[in-house]
Order: C-alpha cells, then structure tokens, then sequence
C-alpha cells in the first residue's frame, strides 16, 4: 500500500487575504508556490481542496491557544477521501526569533496540518500535537525541517498492509474517540442521535464555544457507535470483519447517498440550508443554527439541545429507554469511582450499541424472511414496537436497508439462530455476574500493575513484548476460567421460562468476544505508550484453549 500520509501542510493567516496555504509536503501535483519577498511564500492548492485553509483554522479558533481540529475532503483525483487533522496554536510575536514581514498583529496563528488516506484521527493527532508544540517553539517558522521529519516517521510508523487490518481488535481508530464521555454528555439523546443517523437525515453538531474541537469530535464519536462504522471509512481491501459482521452485511452502508463531514466551514452554510445533500456534520458557527434541519446546540456546562427533530419517529421506546438507562448509569458509575471496569468504559459502550444494531438486524431480518414476506408492524405486540414502530417503518424505506435486505443470507435467520431474537431490553443479560466480574478484575489489574511498573521504570522500560506478554496471558486466563466455569454457573442459573429468552451459555458467548477484543486493545494500547514505531498489525481472537498469544 501507498505511504498512509499523503501531505503534511502549514496554514496561517494573513490579514491581506486571510487563511491561506504557506508550505505543503511533498509539493507535488498541481501544488502552485509563489514566492514572494523576505523568504515568505504561499501555496495555491488545486481547487479540490480550496476550503482547506478554513478547514484548518476553522471558525472560532482564534480565541484559543491552541486545539485540533478533524475534518474530511475528496481526493486530489477526487476518487477517494482523505482525512485531514489540524493542530493549531498561536503565540506572541516577541516569542519569534524570526518575525514574517507580513506579521501586522501582535500574535501569529498557524496550523500543522496531516493529510491521512486512514481515518486514524486520534493516533495522528497526538503525535502532530506534539510537532506542532515544537515547530513554534524554535521560534523560527521558514524553518521546516521537524515537519518533513515528522512526515517521514509518521509514514515509517503506521505501516498497513492490505493484508493486515486490525482495528477492530485493537482499537486503534478510536484513539481520541470517547464513547463514555458522549453518553455521559448526551444522555438519553444519545440513541436518539444514533437512530437519526439510521435514518440518514441530516444532522449538524454545533459547538461555539471552547474547544472548538468538540464539535468534530463530537462527530466522530457518534459514529463511533455503529459497529464498524468508523472501519468502513477503509479501502476495502484493508477491511477484516469479525464473522458475525460478515453474516450480516456489517457494516451498514449508511453513507450511500449520506454524507459525513466532521467539520462544517461557513462556506459549506448554502449546502445544508439548500438541503441538496444529507450529511452528518460538525460546525463552530453559529449560523447553522439558524439552518431548518435537525441540529444540535453544545452548550457550556449544560446538557445539548436537540431542534428540529421529529418526534414521532425520533422519540424512543420504553426498551430503547430502558437500555440507554443502563449504559448512562454504568458510565456515570465508571466516572464517578474512577475505577477501570470493563462495564462503563469506551469499549463496553461499544459493545452495547453493537448488541443494540445486531438485535435490530435480527428481529427485522427474522421477520422478513418469515412466511409472510410483506411482515410489517401491527400490534403493540410485534416486536418492531420495541424499537420504535414508525422509526422502523422509515428506517427500511432507506436506500442501505433496501440494499442490505437484497444481500442478507436469508438463513441466517431461518436458521436456528445463534442469539436470541429480541430487543436488548427484552433480553436482559443473565450471564454469570461472577464471571463478568472476574473478567472486569483481572483486567483493571493488569492495567494497574502495567502503569506503575512504566511509571517506575522511566528511561529504562522493559521491553514491550515482555509487558504485552503478560497481557496475553491475562486474555488466556480468563478465556480458561470462563471455560471451566461456565457449566457450572449455567447449571445454578434459572432456566428462562419463556423460550426466546437468552439462556447463560448464549449471553456469555456474545459478549466473550467483546471482553477479549478490549483485552487486546490494552495490549497495543500499551505498545504505543512507548515512543516506539506504531506498527499496525493483525491480531486473532484466542480461542478457548489457547496457549500461545501473538500481537
């Protein structure tokens, strides 16, 4: 494959013609230098990528020190997406040893920019924040030798293969990407969002006030929420889905016809009050809230207000309710104890809105394949009502769903089906709490012990395959117990009474596969808590008897 960074690109502000491109690396294909006196230059960039600079330094961003930006723009061949990441900052002018002659004002703002062919926004953004600290710092800004460098060790350091794809295990596309914190911030409206993005309407998630990065952020951790979404943005060639994923179409095709912009500049203003296009975005301007599509309103210190959203369809079940509850009341927990439990965290958030779609697939999917192929919700009994009748009626009107429902294998659910057929709500966990528990144990003691023997061992750390071994060891221990506990636990488990209520065995082996991935997101997670290369690789979920862990 291709180097992962294709640019690395510096924008600043001048107040003759405001944001502009001052410097692009490599300079190649079409990139348009013109010198102009005392060593200042500016670039013009093909007209593909005009909206860049305000992309770069977007809206707001002058009130601020520094912060980040993550935004998406077409390919130079306009074939593809790129994914850009900014990281800005401004300082006094004294600070310069080296005053640009087109300086007129007291600070100087620029922004280091990292032009990526993968979506690894939070991976790139902690290194390029870094960067960024350091090419203000020496004071001098026609010095660009740190920013090829960083070009150079960037694409030395994220190495993919076609052949090697792994950030459904390791969770490396969703550095930087808290799904607890959003949960936490959006409560209930939480799900509410996710069903609106099912629906692909349009949405912008407004943030005016400091960091200007929530609102990108905010945007990506919504879509964060969708198993496999987030991988989807890949080439194909790179993507590697669990099984279940490959037997139902995983991940949905919702950004057929929809489009995803984490940041909106004032420019794109026309193309969501026109509404030609539906599209998930982010913007810092204020203007858009006054635009008639559903928006979100970030307020300081207070829970966001939703506009514009239709309540009949976006309203929530008592299921739905009842499940977003329990993911609010674990996360706040979490926050709140400080603990590092499996139960509240990113990754188990996750899983839960993963178990949320794939109940979904599976209860519409079970219904269409029955006899009556024209199924469609009619009483209060059916089980489209626990998600929300009318929202399901429009949500199969979507061009995805349509296009999903011609490619399911229709024995996946005339099958016996390996799960069982319900809303999340309806098919409340239970599983063993002791297994769970233990699991949720060991892992906060591995976390523990790792952390304190890298804070004790500054300069002199052991090496990583020693502290990734003792991990894998952890994934093999835990696999063991719950292998040897697991009949003994369903033989003190109630059987349910009702027949499509999930027995332990089911429940335990759903979620097993979400424990062990979180499990080897640790392992990485602590590979690259070391400056070493960050090397993309592929890991395998152990089965239960394995002895031998690889990363």
């Amino acid at each position: 494959m291709d180097k992962v960074v294709s640019y690395i690109v510096v924008v600043g502000f001048d107040h003759s013609v405001g944001h502009c491109v001052e410097w692009v690396y490599p300079n190649d294909k079409g990139f348009q230098v013109i010198s102009e006196q005392d060593e200042q230059t500016q670039v013009v960039v093909p007209p593909v990528w005009e909206v860049l600079p305000s992309l770069a330094l977007p809206d707001g961003s002058h009130l601020l020190e520094q912060d980040y930006n993550f935004f998406v723009l077409p390919s130079l061949d306009e074939t593809s997406t790129v994914y850009g990441i900014s990281s800005y900052k401004q300082i006094p002018v004294e600070k310069l040893r080296k005053v640009p002659a087109n300086i007129k004002r007291s600070f100087i703002q620029k922004s280091v920019v990292v032009i990526s062919k993968l979506p690894l926004f939070g991976l790139i953004q902690m290194k390029l924040a870094a960067v960024t600290q350091a090419y203000f710092e020496q004071g001098d800004f026609s010095n660009t030798e740190i920013l090829r460098d960083i070009y150079d060790r960037l694409n030395a350091s994220i190495s993919v293969s076609p052949t090697e794809y792994p950030v459904l295990n390791t969770q490396t596309i969703f550095i930087g990407l808290s799904a607890a914190d959003f949960v936490r911030k959006f409560r209930r409206n939480s799900l509410t969002l996710l069903k609106t993005l099912l629906l692909q309407q349009t949405v912008v998630i407004v943030n005016i006030f400091a960091p200007v990065s929530e609102a990108s952020k905010t945007v990506l951790s919504l879509l964060s929420l969708l198993p496999g979404q987030l991988a989807g943005l890949l080439p194909s060639t790179l993507q590697v889905h669990k099984e279940e994923y490959k037997q139902l179409n995983l991940p949905l095709n919702i950004f057929d016809g929809y489009k995803l912009y984490p940041y909106l500049s004032i420019q794109d203003i026309p193309l969501v009050k026109q509404q030609t296009t539906r599209l998930l975005g982010g913007a810092s301007n204020a203007l858009y809230l006054s635009c008639s599509v559903p928006t979100v309103e970030m307020l300081q210190d207070k829970s966001p207000v939703l506009k514009n959203f239709e309540s009949r369809i976006s309203s929530l079940s008592s299921a739905d309710t009842h499940f977003i509850d329990r993911l609010i009341k674990e996360s706040d927990a979490r926050s709140l104890s400080q603990s590092a439990n499996f139960e509240g965290s990113d990754e188990w958030i996750r899983s839960e809105f993963e178990n949320y779609i794939v109940s979904l697939l599976y209860v519409v999917g079970s219904q269409l394949t029955s006899v009556d192929e024209s199924a469609q919700p009619q009483s209060s009994s059916d089980p489209f009502s626990d998600f929300n009748s009318q929202w399901v009626q429009e949500w199969m009107k979507t061009t995805y769903f349509q296009e999903w429902k011609q490619h399911i294998d229709k024995q996946t659910f005339t099958s016996e089906p390996n799960r069982p057929v319900c809303h999340p709500s309806r098919c409340d966990p239970t599983f063993s709490s002791a297994i769970f528990g233990k699991v949720q144990n060991l892992t906060s003691s591995a976390l523990h012990s790792l952390r304190e023997r890298k804070d004790s061992l500054v300069g002199s750390a052991p090496p990583l395959s020693e502290l990734k071994s003792q991990v894998g060891h952890l994934v093999d221990s835990t696999l063991k117990f719950v292998k040897n506990d697991k009949d003994k636990d369903k033989e003190a488990t109630e059987e349910p009474k009702e027949s499509n209520s999930p027995s332990f065995s089911t429940n335990i082996s759903l979620r097993l596969s979400n424990v062990v991935s979180s499990l080897k997101g640790i392992q990485d997670r602590i590979a690259m808590s070391f400056e070493e290369p960050t090397t993309v690789t592929t890991t395998t979920t152990p089965s239960s008897d394995t002895t031998d862990n690889k990363t």
